[in-house]
C-alpha cells in the first residue's frame, strides 16, 4: 500500500473512531432492588448536613463537608427507581433496609462577601454580615455502598464506609447563602470521575453534576443538628469545631458515562487494520 493510500486508511480509522463513539447509558446493579438501567445518579436525602469551617471573611477561604445517604435512586433522563428494600431515612423502618448508598464529600472554596461583580470594592478579611458568595472550588467526593446500612447523620458514624463505588475531584462550581436565620441559599459543583467500581456500576463514568439547598436557622425542616461529623475514614466521626456553620442541605447527583466505541465500529476498524496490513505483507513479496 502507497503512502497516500496509508494516509487515506488512517484518516479513515480516525473518523470512524470519532463517530462511533457512542454515550453508553450506565447501569447500577446491587443484589436487593438492582440492576438499576438507565442509571442516571442520586437524590440525596434533606436531612444531610454541611459543615463549613474557617473564618467566613471577604478574599478568605473555608471548607465545606458534606456528608448524607440517598433516598433515591434516579433514572437518566429523570424519574425514579422503586427502591422498596434501601434504607432511605435516620429512622426509616418502612422495610427490610438490607443496604445503603450514602456520600461524603470535602469542598475548599473561597469567600467574597458581594457579587463577585463587585468584589474589588470590598477590603479583603471583611467579614461577611449578611451574605457569603461561594467559587473557585477544589475537592473530593465519593459515594459507598454499604449492605450494613448504620449511616447517622446525626452523629456521622457510619456514612464513609461500606464498599466505595464512585469517586473524584471537585473541578468548577460556586453558591452562595444568607447568613441571616431563616434564609435558604444553594450550591453546586462540577466534577471528573476517577474511580468507578465496576463490580457495581458498567460502564465507567466520566463526570458528575451535584447540587444542593443550603438552609440556616428556621428555614431547616426535618432535620436535627449534627453532635459530631464523619470523618470520611471507615465510618468514624470527628468532633465539630468551634464557630462552624452547620447547614441543612438537599442535594442530587447526576453522572455523564464515559464514551465507549460502538461495536460496530470496532469491527469495521478491525477490517480495515487487517486490510492494511496485508497489503503491506503483498507489497513486500
Amino acid at each position: 500500500m502507497n503512502a497516500k493510500l496509508k494516509l487515506a486508511a488512517v484518516g479513515c480509522l480516525i473518523s470512524m473512531g470519532m463517530a462511533g463513539n457512542a454515550m453508553a447509558i450506565p447501569t447500577l446493579s446491587n443484589p436487593f432492588d438492582g440492576p438499576f438501567d438507565p442509571f442516571g445518579g442520586f437524590d440525596w436525602d434533606p436531612s444531610g448536613t454541611v459543615m463549613t469551617v474557617g473564618p467566613v471573611v471577604h478574599g478568605g477561604t473555608v471548607t465545606s463537608f458534606f456528608m448524607g445517604y440517598a433516598t433515591g435512586v434516579t433514572q437518566a433522563g429523570g424519574g425514579a427507581f422503586a427502591t422498596p428494600t434501601m434504607k432511605q431515612g435516620q429512622n426509616d423502618v418502612t422495610g427490610p433496609n438490607n443496604y445503603e448508598y450514602t456520600s461524603y464529600a470535602v469542598i475548599t472554596e473561597q469567600v467574597s462577601c458581594v457579587p463577585l461583580s463587585l468584589f474589588g470594592i470590598v477590603p479583603l478579611d471583611t467579614p461577611c454580615g449578611t451574605d457569603a458568595f461561594f467559587f473557585n472550588p477544589t475537592g473530593t467526593w465519593d459515594i459507598y455502598y454499604d449492605e450494613s446500612p448504620d449511616a447517622n447523620v446525626v452523629t456521622g458514624a457510619g456514612v464513609a464506609d461500606g464498599t466505595r463505588i464512585i469517586g473524584g475531584n471537585v473541578t468548577s462550581g460556586g453558591g452562595s447563602f444568607s447568613l441571616t436565620a431563616g434564609q435558604i441559599g444553594s450550591f453546586a459543583y462540577n466534577g471528573d470521575v476517577t474511580f468507578t467500581n465496576t463490580t457495581f456500576i458498567n460502564p465507567t463514568l466520566a463526570s458528575s453534576n451535584a447540587s444542593a439547598t443550603l438552609q440556616f436557622g428556621t428555614s431547616n425542616t426535618s432535620w436535627t443538628q449534627p453532635t459530631s461529623f464523619s470523618n470520611g475514614t471507615n465510618g468514624g466521626t470527628t468532633a465539630i469545631p468551634a464557630g462552624a456553620l452547620l447547614f441543612q442541605a438537599d442535594g442530587n447527583q447526576t453522572f455523564v458515562p464515559n464514551r465507549v466505541p460502538e461495536p460496530a465500529t470496532l469491527g469495521l476498524i478491525g477490517l480495515i487494520a487487517a486490510g492494511m496490513g496485508f497489503a503491506g505483507r503483498r507489497r513486500k513479496v
